[in-house]
């Protein structure tokens, strides 16, 4: 991982490992300063591996996906859609249909917190930690993004959009 500003990370380098739990598969695109971003596959029904300690984001780049959540409804989460939880709660994932490709976003709960948007994008990205493609185009310094591919620490107008759908991380230091 190359922690420049502006370092594209290819998702299709990122070595593909299991889940800490063997529940799934995830490809790591970053990690460090408290904070940990991959994209995960959900092939089957089952709990996600537990984190105490950190807050999660997760974002279905593809496939639809039924979470369950303690204490809340349960959701059904199509491409583009959120979710937000405590690492340490037993979340359970059934994918609907097919695989779930989902972006996932860890941040340490102590002295940090994570806001995750997911932006609809033609023209160019706001400066965030992170921007990770789920659909359409999308372009830095003139070369191509591929679909789960992120940008660390993009500048204001570093990645540019045609139609585009991204998940944009900035993580808030202090927060808790």
């Amino acid at each position: 991982m190359d922690p420049r500003a502006g370092s594209l990370i290819r998702y299709a380098a990122a070595a593909e490992v299991p889940w800490r739990n063997g529940g799934g598969r995830t490809r790591e695109l970053h990690a460090g300063g408290g904070w940990r971003l991959s994209v995960a596959t959900i092939s089957a029904a089952g709990e996600f591996s537990a984190f105490p300690g950190l807050d999660r984001a997760l974002v279905v780049g593809r496939g639809c996906l039924r979470l369950a959540i303690p204490g809340r409804s349960p959701q059904r989460l199509a491409a583009g859609d959120l979710a937000e939880f405590p690492g340490e709660v037993p979340v359970v994932g059934e994918p609907v249909g097919g695989p779930v490709l989902a972006v996932n976003v860890m941040a340490e709960r102590t002295g940090r917190s994570a806001l995750v948007q997911v932006l609809r994008m033609t023209g160019p990205a706001p400066t965030a930690d992170a921007l990770v493609l789920l659909s359409g185009e999308a372009t830095v310094g003139g070369e191509a993004l591929e679909v789960f591919d992120a940008v660390l620490s993009p500048d204001a107008g570093a990645v540019r959009g045609a139609g585009a759908l991204v998940a944009l991380i900035s993580i808030e230091e202090g927060q808790s």
